[in-house]
């Protein structure tokens, strides 16, 4: 008699669900733009589980410098009737809640959640603070200084504010010299070998290598992370060293025109042509430029004006801050033109406002522009 011994069969228990999701928060859509992102909200996942007790099952801390976040929870062992994604923005305590489940399927793979607007407006939009007054808009920002070049009373005093992200110092984590395996040599003047050769680097050589790395980490690390200027802040940081030439208020007027972002009447004096591109930009909405040409053109337009061209790429939710610096270089070369001093430009990049109303603590780009006759 034989017998057959049955195979035992496996019983795949499937593993509890988990959520893994990612995305970008922005702001409501204002004078600061239609995607300014979010930087700094805290991220929870909550769970109601079927008694409608509720617990948390998941954080990863805060949003990166553009608003993008990823948050995870474990295994969920327990039956659940609905998941939460929690943001809270840092400073201002504002709450808005996302509800997941039920709505997306929990699974085991990372779910993207696109572009999530966080109904409020940032703590602080100002775009700029011009003779004490706080400006939000761009076209305001533009208005206000064409209406200062039109009288000139002096001293003129500007601060230009913008978060600032920033990248740092593009070096690798570890030390590239340590544990590397040796090159190994395959030919010889074209004939391949056997067996390949080691080669091995010196051990003075590969002392002085490390040595040098060590030395780059540590002076890495107190520059600290280097801020991403705008076009716009980066064509006034070139310009701040030095006195403007003398034939940019003509060509800046020249470049503007001829690309036909404002209308020029002919035969306008240069000092007026400014004030005249200023309203016309001061006539410009936030859709206009953020979607628009006219910011690029005009970033082109005084590029060519200063003769000091680089490459750049439009960032949308950086055109407000953009336009804002624009405007400031059009408005001294009005002053220029009129025979004002050369103006004491200073930047900033770590400036955190502790003090009055200003208690958040975003690193920004801060432009602070004096002007006396």
């Amino acid at each position: 008699m034989t017998q057959t011994i049955q195979p035992q069969q496996r019983v795949f228990r499937p593993l509890p669900p988990t959520i893994d999701v990612g995305g970008k928060i922005i702001y409501q859509s204002g004078s600061w733009g239609s995607k300014y992102p979010a930087r700094r909200v805290m991220l929870n996942l909550s769970m109601i589980d079927l008694s409608g007790v509720s617990s948390s099952v998941g954080s990863n801390g805060f949003t990166d410098n553009d608003g993008r976040f990823k948050v995870n929870s474990g295994y969920i062992a327990n039956g659940f009737s609905r998941i939460t994604l929690e943001m809270t923005e840092e400073f201002t305590r504002d709450k808005f809640n996302m509800v997941l489940f039920p709505g997306l399927i929990p699974n085991g793979s990372f779910q993207d959640l696109g572009e999530i607007v966080f109904p409020f407006k940032p703590q602080h939009p100002e775009l700029a603070i011009i003779n004490s007054v706080s400006v939000a808009d761009a076209s305001r920002a533009a208005a206000m200084l064409s209406g200062i070049l039109k009288v000139t009373y002096y001293p003129v005093s500007i601060e230009l504010l913008s978060e600032w992200r920033a990248t740092q110092p593009g070096l690798p984590a570890t030390d590239p010299t340590a544990g590397q395996p040796f090159s190994r040599v395959t030919q010889i003047n074209g004939r391949r070998l056997d067996k390949p050769l080691s080669v091995k680097v010196p051990d003075d050589v590969a002392a002085r290598e490390r040595q040098m790395y060590q030395n780059l980490r540590r002076e890495a690390a107190k520059i600290g992370p280097i801020p991403i200027l705008t076009p716009g802040q980066k064509l006034l940081k070139m310009l701040s060293g030095a006195d403007l030439p003398k034939d940019f208020p003509k060509r800046a007027v020249n470049k503007i025109s001829q690309r036909g972002i404002v209308a020029v009447k002919p035969g306008s004096s240069v000092v007026d042509s400014i004030g005249q591109i200023l309203d016309g930009l001061s006539r410009l909405t936030i859709s206009q430029i953020e979607t628009g040409t006219h910011l690029r053109r005009l970033v082109v337009s005084l590029q060519q004006a200063a003769r000091n061209t680089f490459h750049f790429d439009s960032v949308i939710e950086e055109a407000a801050a953009d336009m804002a610096a624009c405007c400031v270089l059009i408005f001294l070369a009005g002053l220029a033109a009129k025979g004002s001093s050369r103006p004491q430009i200073n930047f900033n990049y770590k400036f955190n406002f502790k003090s009055g109303t200003w208690t958040e603590m975003r690193d920004y780009v801060r432009v602070s522009v004096a002007v006396s006759k």
